[in-house]
């Protein structure tokens, strides 16, 4: 389910929370869900889940829509050309991505959900860079949830994008706000892993290496996955 109340930056803008606040309210929900008899396997998913909405509640710059967009008057998709340079800009960046180990795993489709994804991405940027939003930021997290993607990936992608735009002869101070505009997206694209991540991490403290290595079935089980 998708939540559909009011922002959660306006809720909780005067109560001037911090990160302790926040991890005490984790800390009782541990508890309160403990007393339940909740699994811990599944209370560590819970718990992790909130760390998305961190930002939200302790006002934190977070988000496509959080970005000024204009400098000097000029938004930031004129600044890089306009909405066909941007277009051109996502062409270049796709095929650099798919020439690219690190990511092409992600990039290579159907030429159908290839055309598709382009296009999602041309309304995803240019909304981010002050051009007309036709994309629901609220699908990002939900979009990349399953797909693992890393900060490492994260990083090489935006990595092609910044070449893509300067073959496209984008100035260098545009270029740099533009990366920072995409930057603000990275907790909701990278949540997937970062949840999964978590909760592995959790469940080795809680039983030791020794007992990651029992659960991975000992020396046998370490020869079979090698």
């Amino acid at each position: 389910k998708i939540y559909k109340g009011r922002d959660l930056v306006d809720i909780h803008m005067a109560l001037n929370l911090t990160d302790y606040h926040f991890d005490c309210f984790l800390n009782d929900t541990e508890r309160a869900l403990a007393g339940l008899g909740i699994p811990d396997d599944t209370i560590d998913e819970v718990v992790v889940s909130f760390e998305p909405v961190r930002s939200s509640l302790l006002n934190r710059t977070r988000g496509l829509g959080a970005s000024a967009a204009l400098r000097n008057g000029q938004a930031l998709v004129e600044r890089l050309g306009g909405e066909m340079n941007v277009e051109a800009i996502v062409e270049t960046m796709y095929s650099g991505c798919l020439d690219d180990p690190r990511v092409r795993y992600f990039f290579e489709q159907a030429r159908e959900k290839m055309a598709r994804t382009k296009r999602l991405m041309v309304a995803v940027m240019v909304g981010a860079f002050g051009g007309a939003s036709t994309y629901d930021e609220r699908n990002m997290r939900p979009k990349h949830y399953n797909m693992n993607v890393t900060d490492y990936h994260f990083d090489a992608v935006l990595e092609n994008f910044s070449i893509a735009c300067e073959a496209m002869e984008a100035p260098p101070d545009a270029i740099r706000d533009a990366v920072s505009v995409l930057g603000l997206v990275r907790a909701d694209v990278t949540a997937g892993c970062t949840v999964r991540l978590e909760v592995a991490r959790k469940r080795t403290e809680a039983v030791g290496t020794d007992g990651l290595f029992e659960c991975l079935g000992g020396d046998h089980g370490l020869a079979r996955f090698v």
